[in-house]
């Protein structure tokens, strides 16, 4: 038995009404759990004259944790056994000066939010009119923890609501702006065809090194741009379900690398093991590496170094990220990272990693971005093993 390392000594001056109305109102606006078990710890150690005090808090899974002690330690108490007969005189049994030990629950609307302890010294005239102060100490102690929890249930429901309302607001704003997309898509397409067809019915009646050859060279540089958006808005507007089949990843990988024009950059390949296959639209998932790696190669000083790696995470999910030792993406940028129609490139769509980010969902999967160990940024796409739901 070990000895307590202070007495608790109630306050003469405070009556019991006192005590109550004192402590009701330090919890009264109280929103932390932690707080309410310390003003309760206080409370008790200046009211009760208890020689040690422990307050018991509970976690999420329903167990009992050691939350605040007054007048021992925690290494005085032994461990809370809710099964066992002798559960309160036992948890303060290495306290020799605690020769009489009493527990009160701290309840409140049908829920359980802890445990208040006490510990006295014999003999204690006072000992009930103790006991009755301690019990209403934790009622109103246990209201407190009950009015924190569910004001923090309230604000955490409110905060999803929230957010599912502007995911929702987002998603039928990106449904009709995908539906304009592909209106205009096609209503495009039809006219590029005919001022193509004309250029290349021109370009046979110039010579090979005049000023009107090279116009035309430049004007068929310019429909091709436009071509290329208006086949971004056709993906983005009008997704397609994955046809997925097991494929290699290193062979995705390699041929990314290959079309993504970053001869002038350091390109590092990391696919572990080399064999590594996965259930996936081969298609979709090139388009999406081919977009990353041309987004870094853009990113990426000459010189620079670029770097694309897969392998199996801890969850058994295929794990393959671009990242490059370029400048990185602002803070300011990343709040719209894959927003359509958002890009900071001069000449840039902002339809690239809106597709990449729908590719990854079409899968199952997801698209984050952070901070890369070279540096730069890092966009890391995450499938889920087998088919996508």
């Amino acid at each position: 038995m070990v000895g307590c390392e202070r007495g608790v000594v109630s306050d003469p001056t405070e009556t019991p009404v006192l005590a109550m109305v004192h402590f009701a109102r330090a919890v009264a606006d109280a929103e932390d759990p932690g707080q309410i078990a310390a003003q309760l710890a206080d409370a008790v150690e200046r009211s009760v004259g208890a020689v040690a005090v422990a307050v018991y808090t509970t976690t999420d899974d329903g167990a009992l944790q050691l939350s605040q002690t007054r007048g021992c330690t925690a290494a005085d108490l032994e461990p809370i056994d809710l099964m066992a007969s002798d559960t309160w005189t036992y948890g303060m049994g290495r306290i020799e000066a605690a020769c009489t030990v009493h527990a009160l629950p701290l309840a409140s609307g049908g829920g359980l939010y802890g445990l208040l302890l006490l510990g006295w010294a014999e003999p204690d005239e006072h000992l009930s009119d103790h006991i009755d102060l301690a019990s209403g100490l934790a009622d109103a102690a246990a209201v407190g923890f009950d009015r924190a929890y569910r004001t923090r249930q309230l604000v955490t429901s409110l905060t999803e609501l929230a957010e599912r309302n502007a995911e929702l607001a987002r998603t039928a704003g990106l449904r009709r702006m995908g539906q304009m997309a592909a209106v205009l898509a096609h209503e495009i397409r039809n006219p590029l065809a005919g001022v193509r067809g004309v250029l290349e019915v021109l370009r046979p009646h110039f010579e090979v090194d005049s000023g009107e050859r090279r116009a035309l060279t430049l004007a068929q540089g310019r429909l091709d741009e436009l071509g290329t958006l208006v086949s971004d808005l056709l993906v983005y507007a009008r997704p397609r379900e994955p046809s997925t089949r097991c494929s290699s990843v290193g062979a995705l990988v390699e041929a990314a690398v290959a079309l993504d024009g970053a001869q002038a950059h350091e390109v590092r390949v990391r696919v572990e093991p080399v064999d590594l296959t996965w259930s996936l639209d081969p298609e979709m998932v090139a388009r999406l590496l081919t977009n990353l790696l041309r987004n870094a190669a853009q990113a990426t000083p000459e010189s620079g170094i670029i770097e694309v790696g897969a392998e199996v995470d801890e969850r058994g999910w295929l794990r393959l990220w671009v990242t490059d030792s370029g400048p990185g993406i602002s803070e300011e940028q990343v709040a719209d990272l894959f927003e359509p129609f958002v890009t900071t490139k001069e000449g840039g769509t902002g339809l690239g990693l809106a597709i990449c980010r729908s590719i990854a969902l079409a899968h199952g999967g997801t698209l984050e971005h952070h901070c890369g160990t070279l540096g730069g940024a890092c966009f890391t796409l995450r499938l889920p093993p087998g088919a996508p739901p």
